[in-house]
């Protein structure tokens, strides 16, 4: 069987050109092999200028971050959590220095009696159940118009007393120096005693205590007024002076400022020691607290 010549003719020439379209791609894919980066080399070098962000010269801070790089490199690292004990700088100090002006004046019938000074205190906060103190006293005057007290004066002057306080504030366990002459222990229970303040922690408007003077012991009726505190004396029990038996009365009022401790305290107090009248006698009394700073700080 036989084809035309023109059938022939169009029949090799798409045989040939299907052969050059395999051959140029075969080409084609040499080159490519040759040489495969060439392509990509304009992205290659560009990388990195694009994800590098440009430096930020201007301090105005509404300059816009880069991407968030910007905030990224300004940012500082975190603090690290403390651990363990706190800082020095926020512990509270253990012990404490407290100064007061005191002045006494009492008047009965055997004349007039004036003590002043500067009551000293050194406060441990140590023992959490229960705050220690030493007491001592600097520039102490005593005057009696019918007696001469100078060896008091020079012996409470040069001792010192320690003592606690409970929870409520109340003075107890006072311990003086073995062989304290009575006039000097009773003129310790006189200044400590007249200081002690016992107020509670709560919102109470009013509250009772118990407090030891050089008399005894006192019963008082506190009550509330915002921040002042009114002490009021009903009464003394457990007489330290068999001269106050049987017939001893006694009342007084303290008006006072406080925080954890006394403030000021201004108060006056009324004794009979026994039913004759000549045995009245008058209290006035003072305090003022004039420093209190940390040990270790600077002095005031």
């Amino acid at each position: 069987m036989s084809y035309p010549t023109k059938y022939t003719q169009n029949h090799s020439s798409r045989v040939l050109m299907l052969l050059l379209a395999l051959i140029a791609c075969g080409v084609a894919a040499l080159q490519r092999e040759s040489s495969p980066l060439e392509p990509l080399g304009m992205d290659l070098t560009m990388a990195p200028q694009e994800l590098t962000p440009q430096a930020v010269t201007s301090t105005d801070p509404l300059v816009p971050a880069l991407d968030g790089a910007a905030e990224r490199v300004s940012m500082t690292a975190p603090e690290p959590v403390p651990t363990g004990a706190p800082e020095p700088a926020t512990a509270p100090e253990s012990r404490e220095r407290l100064l007061y002006s005191f002045t006494f004046r009492e008047e009965s019938a055997r004349g007039v009696l004036e003590s002043s000074g500067t009551l000293v205190l050194l406060l441990d906060h140590r023992d959490e159940e229960e705050r220690t103190m030493e007491a001592s006293v600097r520039g102490l005057t005593l005057h009696d118009s019918e007696a001469d007290l100078s060896a008091l004066t020079t012996e409470v002057s040069g001792a010192s007393v320690t003592f606690g306080l409970d929870r409520n504030g109340a003075l107890k366990d006072l311990a003086v120096a073995e062989g304290a002459s009575p006039a000097a222990i009773q003129l310790w229970k006189q200044i400590l005693g007249r200081w002690q303040v016992s107020s509670n922690d709560s919102d109470a408007k009013g509250w009772m205590a118990w407090e030891a003077t050089e008399i005894g012991k006192a019963r008082c009726r506190y009550r509330r007024n915002g921040t002042t505190l009114e002490r009021r004396l009903v009464g003394y029990t457990n007489y330290t002076d068999p001269e106050h038996m049987p017939g001893s009365m006694s009342t007084g009022k303290a008006t006072i400022t406080a925080d954890d401790l006394p403030i000021t305290i201004d108060g006056t107090e009324d004794i009979r020691r026994t039913r004759m009248i000549r045995s009245k006698s008058s209290m006035v009394y003072t305090y003022k607290r004039v420093s209190r700073v940390a040990l270790g700080s600077a002095a005031p």
